[in-house]
């Protein structure tokens, strides 16, 4: 509670300033007067909650100080100090609105009971205006919380000279995970063009939970007033922030078409996904966009793929340019965009994974790809993208361990994972996305053996370690790995011992 007294008496005044900074530290005496005029000076510059003022004072008494006050809109609440011998001023001084009066000297029981008093009153007069303040008024509209009816319109006509029929305009500035970097550079900057005079009036709404600044426009005397916003509101403020928000505009035709603009206007953000970063996105006009069906680019795909396998950045990055450019090229409907970059980002995730080379196990596919659906910028989606490659130079491999290596690795693990199901170099090369060329050379290249002698020779293990271990017959051990004939099963099998199954278990069985 701000508080000033104005007093002539000076052991009265400083007693009471002495008095109330020790009585509560909420109390703040942000000045003391010892006659009217400098007391209206001091009350014109600081606005404070509360007044002490004594009646009679030189210069300006206290009843005059009183009504200067009242007629310039000051409406502080007021205690009247006064001696026994001057009552019938304080009778007067009530008819002017004070809210109570000490006599002088004054006691601190009552001191104290009547600062309790006002304390309550300042508390629900703060209530009353944070409930009737223009955001409040204009959020509980859009969210049709608040009744469009006459008695609203007597609210915001006496409050604000604001008339239901008058026209708002609305520019919705999204910033989604950088809100809070932005949000000051955001309120500062429309503080400031709030300061300057106008030919329109502003509000702000921060909405912490939409990660959005909500400015409302009203009692706008300009032609082209969009024109104006965008050609050159925006531009300056896109050279304050660090990162470039989205911008929707709106314009309601009356306060009435405020319910369900907020709704409007967060749909319209994805739109941002085939547009140019920062422009202004016109919510009544880009719902009329013609657009045609997208076909995905599964080429860049597949490149992307290979890229990944790889482990190629440059050729990571020269993929995703082209797989938006493909998606850019043609108006397309943004959720079909959206939908594209899913498919986009699953394929290149599953085969980071299926090669054993993505370090992001702890990280869910499923949740990458949620910020993916709710991401409106191509740049923050292209940012995830390049989160996922990054990983495939960290984790669990060995530091030195190429692309080449780790593709090697991978079809040596599924070797031995699907060995027993007849699994082949086709099939290997299938699911981890390369030609059978390219992994039968790298497989020869990285182990010495072809991919073939491999997998005969870890199938030959088996059936050693099968014989030895196990009383298993001969046609349940060549099923289990991966022989449907055991006549054939036992011809490799001397072909590569010299001897036949039987034989070798009779010798090391």
């Amino acid at each position: 509670m701000k508080i000033v007294v104005v007093e002539d008496e000076k052991p009265i005044r400083e007693g009471l300033v002495k008095i109330l900074e020790k009585m509560n530290k909420e109390y703040v005496v942000t000045g003391s007067a010892s006659n009217g005029r400098k007391g209206l000076e001091l009350i014109r510059k600081v606005h404070p909650d509360l007044i002490f003022l004594d009646i009679q004072m030189p210069e300006m008494d206290g009843l005059e100080l009183l009504h200067t006050i009242r007629e310039e809109g000051i409406d502080a609440r007021v205690i009247i100090l006064t001696a026994y011998s001057d009552f019938k001023y304080a009778k007067e001084a009530i008819t002017l609105g004070i809210d109570n009066y000490l006599l002088k000297p004054i006691h601190l029981g009552e001191l104290k009971k009547i600062l309790d008093k006002m304390e309550q009153v300042l508390t629900v007069k703060k209530q009353e205006r944070q409930m009737l303040s223009l955001e409040n008024l204009f959020y509980g509209i859009m969210q049709d919380r608040i009744s469009i009816d006459e008695n609203l319109e007597g609210i915001l006509e006496s409050h604000y000279g604001l008339k239901l029929e008058e026209p708002v305009h609305c520019l919705f500035v999204f910033s989604g995970k950088n809100y809070e970097e932005n949000r000051k550079e955001i309120l500062d900057f429309f503080c400031e063009m709030q300061n300057h005079k106008m030919d329109y009036s502003m509000c702000q709404l921060c909405m912490e939970k939409e990660q959005v600044c909500l400015v409302i426009f009203y009692h706008v005397d300009r032609e082209n007033f969009q024109e104006f916003v965008k050609n050159s509101v925006l531009p300056a403020l896109r050279a304050r922030v660090k990162k470039i928000p989205v911008f929707v505009w709106k314009t309601c035709g009356n306060l009435k078409e405020l319910v369900g603009a907020e709704e409007a206007m967060k749909k319209t953000l994805e739109w941002n996904l085939i547009c140019q970063s920062g422009e202004l996105l016109l919510c009544d006009e880009i719902e009329k966009t013609d657009t045609c069906e997208l076909q995905y680019p599964m080429e860049v795909e597949t490149q992307a793929r290979q890229a990944i396998i790889r482990a190629d950045k440059e050729q990571f990055v020269r993929c995703w340019k082209l797989f938006t450019e493909a998606c850019l090229e043609k108006k397309h409907r943004p959720e079909s965009i959206r939908e594209a970059c899913i498919r986009y980002a699953y394929a290149v995730i599953h085969t980071a994974k299926e090669c054993g080379i993505f370090a992001g196990e702890s990280v869910s596919m499923q949740k990458i790809l949620q910020t993916i659906m709710e991401s409106v910028s191509r740049d923050e989606i292209r940012e995830i993208l390049m989160g996922v490659f990054s990983r495939i130079h960290t984790g669990e491999q060995e530091e030195n361990a190429g692309a080449t290596q780790l593709l090697v690795k991978k079809a040596q693990g599924m070797i031995q994972e699907y060995y027993a199901q007849g699994i082949n170099l086709e099939e290997v090369a299938r699911r981890l996305h390369v030609s059978e060329e390219y992994l039968s050379k790298q497989f020869k290249k990285e182990t010495g053996a072809s991919f073939s002698e491999t997998i005969k020779k870890y199938r030959m293990d088996q059936v050693k370690r099968l014989l030895i271990d196990s009383d298993l017959k001969l046609n349940q051990i060549a099923s289990m790995t991966g022989y449907s004939d055991p006549k054939y099963m036992s011809q490799v099998f001397r072909a590569e011992t010299g001897m036949l199954p039987g034989e070798y278990r009779r010798i090391h069985g």
